[in-house]
């Protein structure tokens, strides 16, 4: 009997060695969440600072015609053209890139360091502790994902 909605049955994944573990978890986590987490809201900042940068200098341009050409009624404008830059600069600021950023670079060098270790343990033979590995990145994991589990929830009361 299948249950409305529920995920299809599938065989679980194959355990994983200490290499295996690096390559499919950690290197995964690092590239293609973190890194690309990283590059996407840096490009999404960018925009919106450009906006921001535009809209400000048009207020000012606005402003500078309206100071020398008195018989054009431009001053109004220069009330609306600064009110939507501030609520650009309010959008950027509340959709946390920075911190985000931050935070998901600290994330990424944090795995990364695990995975340099592992990899240089691994490669000079020493032996290696696959469970003091696995905690370490899990904890590194866990821990972005309880600030911002905490960031949004203080967001949205």
């Amino acid at each position: 009997m299948t249950v409305p909605g529920a995920a299809p049955m599938r065989e679980p994944p194959p355990a994983l060695d200490a290499a295996g573990y690096v390559e499919h978890r950690l290197s995964q986590q690092i590239e293609g969440y973190y890194l690309s987490q990283v590059a996407e809201l840096s490009a999404s900042r960018a925009r919106w600072q450009r906006a921001e940068q535009g809209l400000l200098y048009s207020g000012a341009v606005i402003g500078a015609l309206t100071a020398s050409l008195p018989q054009v009624p431009l001053a109004p404008w220069v009330a609306v053209v600064t009110t939507i830059a501030g609520a650009v600069v309010a959008h950027v600021e509340g959709a946390r890139f920075s911190h985000l950023i931050v935070s998901y670079r600290a994330t990424a060098d944090r795995l990364s360091s695990l995975r340099s270790r592992f990899l240089d343990d691994d490669a000079r033979g020493a032996p290696i502790d696959f469970d003091a590995l696995v905690d370490r990145a899990e904890d590194a994991i866990s821990v972005e994902n309880q600030a911002w589990m905490a960031g949004w929830s203080g967001r949205q009361a």
